[in-house]
This record gives C-alpha cells, sequence and structure tokens, in this order.
C-alpha cells in the first residue's frame, strides 16, 4: 500500500503507508535464504546496487536489493537512542512533506476561472 498523488500525469507512488510499512519484513523477500549478513550476501549487494547505478536493474532485482539494504543495516552494530529518535523525527517530517506535497497538487489541479 502506498500513498500516492492522483489525477496527475501519472500515478506517483512516494512513500509506504504506516501499516504497510510496520507489516513488512526485509527478510520475508529471503525465505529460503539465511537471515544474517553474509559475505555472500555483500557480494549480492554489490552486484545489485552497480546494476542500480547503471538503470539495468529490474524491479524484483530491486526487492531484492531493498531487502538486503535492510538486512544490511539491521546487521550493523545496533543503534543509539539519538539515532532512533532522529530516525523518527526525520520520517514525521517527511510524512508532513508528503501531505504538503498533496495539498499542493490539489490546490494546481482545482477549476480554474475562465479567462
Amino acid at each position: 500500500m502506498s500513498v500516492a498523488i492522483t489525477g496527475g500525469p501519472q500515478d506517483l507512488p512516494l512513500l509506504p503507508s504506516e501499516e504497510a510499512t510496520a507489516a513488512w519484513n526485509p527478510a520475508d523477500l529471503f525465505p529460503n535464504e539465511d537471515r544474517d549478513w553474509s559475505e555472500q550476501s555483500g557480494k549480492r549487494f554489490e552486484e545489485l546496487a552497480r546494476k542500480e547505478a547503471l538503470g539495468a536493474i529490474t524491479s524484483a532485482e530491486m526487492l531484492e536489493l531493498d531487502g538486503l539494504s535492510a538486512l544490511r543495516r539491521q546487521s550493523r552494530q545496533a543503534r543509539t537512542g539519538e539515532e532512533l529518535i532522529d530516525a523518527y523525527l526525520r520520517q514525521q517530517h517527511l510524512s508532513k512533506m508528503v501531505e504538503a506535497l498533496k495539498r499542493y497538487v490539489e490546490f494546481e489541479q482545482r477549476p480554474r476561472p475562465a479567462t
């Protein structure tokens, strides 16, 4: 589920909804693989990151890269309380920006009197 701006030239998914984010577990992308970061995971991550940089990545590979990115972050040293608060505040600011952008798009798409 995504928050999207609709009615424009194209529908743009911006950020996953809170319920989708809460229910999503990157490890679910690799049900048959070890859920710990490994040398093999690192090599695959680098391969997919290279493909993404070159613009040659498929949507399935992009999902895999997202999962590996999350797995990589999880394997790093635990975040401090300050880092968690920063991440929470960042998400709050992003949510407000998305809402402001949606209101702006609605404003620009409003019917205007004929001139």
